[in-house]
């Protein structure tokens, strides 16, 4: 069976998405790589280097985030380090935000103490001197090191996602009229993708860099060879800003009834 026309709620996005121009086998494709998007959630993967997240988020069009943690309790005894750690961050819906607008990178005071890791210069500028560090922090950078926001104090998940989305809301709001959404299509293209948004920039471009890290994802689970087809040409994304867009959309696409 041909299929030319498929619609899908597309995983961790801002609205509705429709993947037009594939076949039956391009979509069993298509389908396991949103399944690989799934399953990376949850798994918050960290640059080795502040050098190699600031050309992550460079080519990602995203912002740096530095994570600061270390040992230590609160006054009602808890490892709050470790809460953040293991339950905030791999927070499913928090650990999508990351992947789609922040490059990680985590620094451990406790490695830094034992001389196992050093604090990099751009991020000890951050930092008041003489005064002790507060972790767990977030610092976000942009890809000139400046800092833009901070997060300091640990959080529950239901709490942390709101001041993550905010972070990102900032870094939009600072933009002209350029980076606000529209009406009409931008698009976006990546080495296997081409992605049209009417979404704001900043949310284009994190998830059009989300495509390519599920792509890279989708290979290494079905060991798909370096350099291999995948699918013809490139792999169309729609991503709207609203549920009205998506349907004028695809009523002018495929007629009326097939926006559901």
């Amino acid at each position: 069976m041909d299929t030319n026309h498929h619609e899908t709620e597309w995983a961790g996005g801002p609205s509705r998405s429709i993947l037009i121009g594939v076949n039956s086998c391009h979509f069993v494709a298509i389908l396991c790589l949103l399944l690989a998007v799934l399953a990376e959630a949850g798994e918050i993967e960290y640059h080795p280097t502040l050098d190699a997240a600031i050309e992550a988020a460079t080519k990602g069009h995203q912002l740096v985030m530095v994570i600061l943690v270390g040992p230590g309790t609160d006054p009602q005894g808890r490892d709050v380090c470790k809460l953040f750690r293991e339950e905030t961050l791999p927070d499913s819906e928090i650990a999508k935000l990351i992947k789609a607008h922040f490059a990680p990178f985590l620094v451990d005071i406790a490695e830094v103490r034992a001389g196992r890791q050093a604090i990099p210069p751009a991020v000890q500028a951050c930092l008041k001197p003489n005064e002790p560090i507060m972790v767990p922090s977030a610092l976000f950078l942009d890809a000139k090191c400046k800092e833009v926001d901070r997060i300091g104090g640990y959080a529950p998940p239901m709490q942390y996602i709101g001041q993550l989305k905010r972070v990102v809301e900032k870094a939009i709001g600072k933009g002209d009229a350029a980076d606000k959404p529209s009406g009409q299509f931008r698009k976006l293209d990546t080495p296997h993708f081409e992605v049209s948004f009417t979404v704001p920039p900043l949310l284009g471009k994190g998830y059009a860099a989300l495509c390519e890290k599920a792509f890279g994802r989708f290979c290494e689970i079905f060991n798909v060879p370096e350099g291999e087809t995948v699918w013809d040409g490139k792999c169309r994304v729609f991503l709207f800003a609203n549920r009205e867009q998506f349907e004028k959309f695809a009523m002018a696409t495929d007629g009326p009834g097939t926006a559901i």
